[in-house]
């Protein structure tokens, strides 16, 4: 995809105009990299067709963040995010569990928006 630099009067030399260009190219770019990551990482042949399970949660988890070390797996300390407490650690596994099981049993009832809402709510 090429993008156009749109001239608002005044003269740019042709050098700086090639440059702001390729700085918008390379920033769209990486955009759509991510974009196309995140997407193929939702494609309805990955997740969709099959019910959600602790597996694909983590799978997913390791792709996102495949660059930390922690990426794909329960974590084994307690943690706090400013003043919130997150469920103790060694019971992280019992309530994504409990979690995936909600979802199994309510996701072809709810639209999409409450769904979310109520997963992020139940989750954290």
């Amino acid at each position: 995809m090429a993008f156009q630099l749109i001239r608002y009067g005044g003269d740019r030399n042709t050098a700086e105009e090639q440059r702001l260009n390729q700085m918008r190219e390379g920033v769209y770019q990486s955009l759509f990299k991510y974009d196309a990551f995140y997407l193929d990482i939702l494609k309805p042949s990955s997740i969709y067709r099959k019910k959600l399970n602790l597996q694909m949660i983590l799978r997913m988890h390791r792709r996102v963040y495949r660059v930390t070390r922690d990426a794909g797996v329960f974590r084994t300390i307690n943690v706090r995010v400013g003043a919130h407490l997150p469920v103790d650690h060694r019971l992280v596994a019992l309530k994504m569990g409990e979690l995936v099981d909600w979802f199994n049993t309510v996701e072809d009832r709810l639209g999409v928006l409450e769904l979310t809402a109520q997963a992020h709510y139940r989750l954290v």
